[in-house]
């Protein structure tokens, strides 16, 4: 079975920090920062390895929106914040945690507005146990380049009931 966003939000599996939005099923989670994914990130010995996440240099200049790199600007004529994308996996960091009991897995999927524009959204299964502040999944741009607000929704996360297991303890824990 998986939860309607009412059940998601009134059991605290979504901690929703006053962002986001209740959807048919599942919750829509709203966008707190991106930065790139860089090369050589490495599995082995039952370890994931992986370098810093790159920030986005943000810019301010008028020419931001001319820039041929990924970075982070404001946009006058729109009044926001936006990331200009280039082809590329990044980490995106949403406004939205989540509190996973006993019972409970989920994912996160992107929106199919985010599809239409040429990226997605995936993520690994978030555990029963599992629980941060911010959730995080990997945007993949793969489109030539694609622009995004900050605060936007372009995912949803989705809960399911799963069978009582042990509770993840792992190396991402309130990460």
């Amino acid at each position: 079975m998986i939860f309607n966003a009412d059940t998601l939000v009134n059991t605290g599996i979504v901690v929703t920090n006053g962002k986001g939005a209740k959807a048919q099923v599942g919750y829509d989670l709203t966008i707190k920062n991106i930065k790139q994914v860089p090369p050589l990130g490495v599995i082995a010995n039952g370890k994931t390895e992986v370098r810093d996440y790159w920030p986005l240099t943000d810019t301010n200049n008028e020419d931001a929106a001319n820039l041929s790199y990924s970075h982070r600007y404001y946009d006058h004529s729109r009044g926001c914040s936006m990331f200009y994308l280039v082809q590329g996996v990044y980490n995106v960091e949403f406004e939205q945690g989540c509190n996973l009991p006993n019972g409970v897995c989920g994912w996160i999927k992107h929106r199919s507005s985010l599809a239409r524009i040429g990226a997605m959204v995936t993520s690994g299964l978030y555990d029963p146990g599992f629980k941060t502040d911010y959730m995080g999944a990997f945007l993949h741009v793969n489109v030539p380049q694609i622009y995004l607000g900050l605060g936007e929704r372009i995912a949803q996360f989705i809960a399911c009931v799963a069978d009582e297991s042990e509770l993840y303890d792992g190396q991402w824990q309130n990460k």
